[in-house]
């Protein structure tokens, strides 16, 4: 039986599921695979996020969720367990993970800066971010965008612009556990305790996605409904293994 690491937005468009996914879901929940929804964001906690899925019909519980803040403490009990000192600029979801991973936050200096998206951070604390990073702390980025997306249609800066900021007014580089990458399909897997033949991925980004599911070595499957529908496949260094235009046409 496969196990399925989900990008969010093959299920849902922020307000409402995405067709074909529902049925998707409680299909291959009563088969008794493992399903791990993928994502990036840290603002809400995982049990927010799944009670907004839940909202939308979708059968997601807070376990079935695995983020890359999730990915990076993981990385670092895999790598560097010892090291539990840590600053964040992020949300509140960010936080309740960093907590209840044994980290203790707002400490200078500290091992880690962790950086997701917080429209609340001032220029003080990007300054003093930078001085903890001069002192040795290492940053690790959990959010890829450049520019957030908005509801009015403002411009926001994202994270990676923060960060690539850090990183030059620090002279350090940092380590990516954003969405996607292949340490956070290996965590993911991890988690569901899992093995890379019995799993695929299903990308919403061919460009992005699917590449980092070549390196994590899955298969991978594009659903077009969740992304760019015009993506020509054969421009692509990396093709995903199947191409559906919905969940959906995954069930028999």
């Amino acid at each position: 039986m496969e196990n399925w690491l989900i990008s969010e937005r093959c299920l849902s468009d922020g307000k409402h599921a995405l067709p074909g996914a529902v049925r998707f879901l409680k299909e291959k929940k009563a088969e008794g695979a493992l399903i791990c929804v993928l994502s990036d964001r840290s603002v809400r906690t995982n049990q927010q996020m799944a009670e907004a899925f839940q909202k939308q019909k979708l059968p997601i519980e807070e376990a079935d969720l695995y983020t890359t803040v999730m990915a990076a403490i993981d990385e670092i009990a895999r790598t560097d367990g010892s090291k539990r000192q840590a600053s964040m600029i992020g949300g509140r979801g960010m936080r309740d993970l960093l907590e209840r991973g044994g980290f203790f936050l707002d400490h200078d200096p500290c091992d880690w800066i962790f950086l997701g998206s917080d429209h609340n951070a001032a220029y003080s604390d990007y300054c003093y971010a930078a001085k903890l990073l001069k002192q040795g702390a290492r940053l690790i980025l959990t959010e890829e965008q450049f520019r957030e997306p908005s509801q009015d249609g403002s411009f926001l800066i994202g994270p990676a612009a923060v960060s690539k900021m850090l990183e030059a007014a620090s002279g350090t580089e940092a380590l990516h556990a954003d969405f996607p990458s292949p340490m956070l399909l290996y965590h993911a897997m991890r988690y569901l305790n899992a093995t890379a033949e019995i799993t695929v991925f299903a990308a919403a980004d061919a460009r992005r996605e699917i590449p980092a599911a070549e390196a994590a070595g899955i298969r991978s499957v594009l659903v077009t409904s969740a992304g760019d529908e015009n993506t020509d496949l054969f421009d692509l260094s990396s093709k995903p293994d199947y191409v559906v235009e919905t969940l959906e046409g995954l069930l028999r």
